[in-house]
């Protein structure tokens, strides 16, 4: 296993031509949301691109395009609430009436649906899911980079809903997230807390690099394999005012004695301030 200084060595200039591509596409069509709600059309144009170009990237496993989606979503009402999405015949795995709903379908195994209500604009929408998917692209190509063997994060695809979801010339997107087994809260803390050496390794570089991460055992759970998966990438690049007491956070609730100490040393070592 690669040290920590080595792993932090040219981090920031190991992205194929194609993924820079894919990245800057994507982030255009966000930029584009930002811009006006005129402009929205030709965004989901570029988006759309992007979600191709990562399906290219990430191979066959995943294939959301699989699924019968028109069958999924026929009507928009169906985001007006929780009930609405159950007569739909999807189970919400977590629900909000003003944020994101996460869910699943019978006849999609191994998917999660992310959409949020239809009380939050269409422009709104496009522009947190854009986020979601692309931190998944980016912290997916720092795994790939780096080779690490602990950190797992799931596939996501953007799917454009049909004209009569839109709204003001704005598209309406479900972001469709690739299902992983994961261990409950508790036993994923307990997990946290006995964490390897190389592991913590890892953790710290990713952090280092994605910090508007949450480190909690809720969005960073262990698998029923035994890698740490980031289900939560919408704030991957948020700057905290503080990003080592984030960082100790973590280590504080999670970590104690050696494994705390190697903690804020690899923290130093990366080049970490306080």
């Amino acid at each position: 296993m690669a040290s920590a200084d080595a792993l932090v060595d040219d981090v920031d200039n190991e992205r194929t031509l194609f993924q820079i591509f894919a990245s800057v596409t994507a982030w255009a069509a966000l930029a584009s949301t930002r811009q006006s709600t005129t402009s929205a059309a030709a965004a989901a144009k570029t988006l759309r691109f992007a979600t191709c170009l990562d399906r290219l990237d990430r191979g066959m496993n995943f294939d959301p395009t699989s699924l019968d989606l028109k069958r999924l979503f026929r009507d928009p009402d169906m985001f007006d609430s929780s009930d609405d999405w159950r007569s739909a015949g999807f189970k919400l795995i977590r629900a909000s009436e003003e944020h994101i709903v996460v869910a699943k379908h019978k006849s999609a195994d191994g998917y999660l649906f992310k959409k949020y209500m239809n009380k939050i604009s269409l422009r709104e929408q496009l522009e947190k899911l854009t986020l979601r998917f692309e931190g998944a692209r980016k912290l997916s190509a720092i795994i790939k980079e780096r080779r690490l063997q602990h950190i797992i994060v799931p596939h996501k695809y953007l799917h454009e809903l049909p004209a009569r979801f839109s709204s003001h010339n704005t598209p309406s997107y479900v972001l469709i997230v690739e299902r992983l087994s994961i261990l409950d809260k508790k036993t994923s803390e307990h997990k946290h807390r006995r964490i390897d050496e190389d592991a913590l390794r890892e953790l710290c570089l990713v952090f280092f690099k994605c910090r508007g991460l949450d480190f909690t055992a809720k969005n960073a759970p262990f698998t029923k394999k035994g890698k740490i998966a980031f289900i939560d990438t919408q704030y991957l690049d948020y700057q905290e005012p503080s990003e080592k007491q984030k960082y100790l956070k973590y280590a504080n609730k999670y970590l104690s004695g050696d494994r705390l100490r190697l903690a804020e040393k690899l923290w130093t070592r990366l080049g970490g301030k306080d």
